[in-house]
């Protein structure tokens, strides 16, 4: 019986808990996808003669603050920042500042409201109060793009307005006026009084609204603006009695001066607001530092020093050893294309041996001044050579492997065993180390038909600026297998070491699988670089030309492209950077707006004014 009674017992347990784990929240109904709407505001939106110090804006629903201290910007800026907090579906702002007389100020909340269940957000949320007897009208907006691919930022750009108009204005002083650019690089700076202003774009790297030089991103307008009605544009918005926001009224929605609220029903009455707004566009942009010093310090090998500089030389780099003895033959140097970076390759083996070499630099840099002085740098460069761990007996097939490579010189070449060679390329190839002697006898090179091998004639040459770079060029016919040998002692390094056999077997690609893009400019009237990229914006290929007339891009591979063009004002061949003090503007870019999409054996012919 007692055992009837317990199993009973559990029994009911089971199904009470059971039960209980069934019970869920109830289901139904459409998912709120509308952000919280302001119902009422102590003081009221767009009200005047402010002296209170704090605001208190209630809302519909309960709400949530995302990110409020990068999305909330005050304008004009305050010294002391704003202390915010929620009480029960009010948003309370402690303002912790005193307030400037006759000044309206603006609390843009960007995207920092949101509801408190789904997370809906309430976009460009202003609140605005002025301590003067009106609202100060003016705006600025425009579109904020970086200067050389016309893109947007992906981080919020300043804009800024000083009412001081020296050109030292972003260093020393926080902004008039102030707004923030949205992802698609779109900015609007409201309620700013008729003035004269400077305007000043700034990619703040360290939140403190002053530009501090370095690697801050910067726009700027030429010369200052002057900001009234009657030079600017006039649109309009609305304003509903202060009970929603402007931003919630669509312009269509508009009918005889009413509105209905989408929350409540109400029917509201609305308030017609003139705007004026001035329209510019900013092009952002890094300086080029004129400081130099050095970023890297490298011994990947015993013989190889590589060291690399912030911007290219000004002149020549002085080393001078500091723990051994030489002369003047003791290294060979390499150089980038850029000078930027320069190799140190040691000829004596006494010196590669040693395991730590000290040496000093001498360079070029600029002071704060901007006066060039002579940098000197201490260096300490180790080498320890890297031991292989080898089973007990006998050698590990890896350890192996790299001592025979290492009695080689190492040859990298630009294209692959069975690959498909373009038909207006060369072969290219790269040395691991200084080439002392090459012997092109020793290069082997055919043409294939059926199975017949006839010899190609070639023409090796060394580059003329890469130091260990060599070219093989020949003249390709179309579909053809070809076949290259290099034989050992082809290419033999400053320490004596020689190729191993190379062979490869290719083909060239078919003529008519390429295409061609012939272009005529038009309004040409400064030198241009003009550029073709994939649709990632990697550079194909790049042409210059300084007036009217045809460009020609042949070899195509079947696939879309961009064209842009680079105004090359000072002619030397490569895109350059602004300069906020001496007031010089990044090289203006255009992209082709078109689509441009190349199919085999087919030409596209393009027209592009470029002005």
């Amino acid at each position: 019986m007692v055992k009837d009674i317990t199993k009973y017992i559990l029994v009911s347990l089971l199904v009470i808990i059971y039960g209980c784990a069934k019970i869920g929240s109830p289901t139904g109904g459409p998912k709120d996808e509308t952000p919280p709407e302001m119902v009422e505001s102590e003081p009221d939106n767009y009200s005047t003669a402010f002296t209170g110090k704090k605001i208190e804006v209630k809302f519909n629903e309960f709400i949530q603050l995302k990110n409020i201290y990068q999305e909330l910007l005050i304008s004009p800026p305050l010294e002391e920042r704003p202390l915010t907090r929620l009480k029960g579906k009010s948003l309370v702002i402690d303002l912790n500042n005193e307030l400037r007389d006759n000044t309206t100020y603006t609390l843009y909340f960007g995207n920092a409201i949101a509801d408190n269940n789904e997370g809906n957000v309430l976009p460009d949320f202003e609140f605005v109060v002025s301590t003067g007897s009106y609202v100060d009208s003016m705006s600025v907006t425009g579109k904020l793009v970086n200067a050389f691919n016309l893109k947007p930022e992906e981080e919020p750009v300043y804009i800024m307005l000083y009412e001081n108009l020296s050109d030292s204005a972003p260093y020393l002083e926080m902004p008039s006026f102030i707004g923030k650019t949205k992802k698609d690089g779109t900015f609007a700076v409201n309620n700013i009084k008729s003035d004269t202003f400077k305007i000043f774009a700034l990619k703040d790297a360290n939140s403190n609204l002053l530009f501090d030089s370095g690697n801050e991103k910067v726009a700027f307008i030429d010369s200052s603006f002057v900001i009234t009605p009657e030079l600017v544009e006039t649109t309009y918005y609305y304003l509903a009695d202060s009970l929603i926001s402007i931003d919630s009224i669509a312009n269509d929605s508009i009918l005889a001066g009413l509105v209905t609220d989408s929350i409540t029903g109400d029917t509201l009455k609305i308030e017609e607001k003139l705007k004026y707004a001035l329209h510019v566009n900013l092009y952002l942009f890094e300086e080029e530092s004129e400081y130099q010093y050095l970023t890297e310090e490298e011994r990947e090998t015993k013989e190889k020093i590589l060291f690399t500089f912030k911007r290219p030389l000004y002149d020549s780099l002085f080393i001078k050893p500091l723990n051994f003895s030489y002369d003047n033959n003791w290294f060979i140097k390499e150089v980038s294309s850029n000078n930027d970076t320069i190799i140190y390759w040691i000829t004596d083996s006494l010196i590669s041996n040693m395991d730590t070499i000290s040496l000093q630099l001498k360079y070029t840099t600029v002071d704060t001044l901007n006066n060039y002085i002579t940098q000197t740098d201490t260096i300490i460069l180790k080498y320890r050579e890297r031991k292989e761990k080898k089973p007990p007996g006998r050698k590990s097939k890896e350890a192996e492997q790299s001592i025979e490579e290492e009695k080689y010189l190492k040859l990298d070449f630009n294209i692959k065993n069975r690959a498909t060679v373009d038909l207006n390329k060369y072969i290219r190839i790269n040395s691991e180390k200084p080439v002392i002697e090459y012997n092109s006898s020793l290069i082997k090179f055919y043409k294939i038909e059926d199975t017949l091998e006839i010899t190609q004639p070639f023409i090796l040459t060394k580059d003329t600026v890469k130091l260990r770079m060599f070219n093989i060029t020949t003249q390709w016919e179309e579909n053809m297998k070809y076949k290259l040998i290099v034989e050992p002692g082809a290419f033999t390094d400053i320490y004596g070491f020689s190729n191993d056999t190379v062979l490869m077997d290719f083909r060239t690609q078919k003529a008519d699988y390429y295409g061609n893009i012939l272009l005529n400019l038009e309004n040409v009237s400064t030198p241009l670089i003009v550029q073709l990229l994939t649709e990632k914006e990697d550079l194909v290929k790049e042409k210059f030309i300084s007036k009217n007339d045809n460009v020609v891009f042949d070899f195509l591979h079947p696939k879309k492209y961009m064209l842009k063009v680079i105004y090359d004002n000072n002619d030397n061949r490569k895109w350059d950077t602004g300069k906020y003090l001496k007031k010089i503007q990044p090289e203006k870019v255009f992209y082709y707006k078109g689509d441009i999409n190349v199919r085999s054996n087919w030409d596209v012919d393009i027209t592009w004014k470029t002005e």
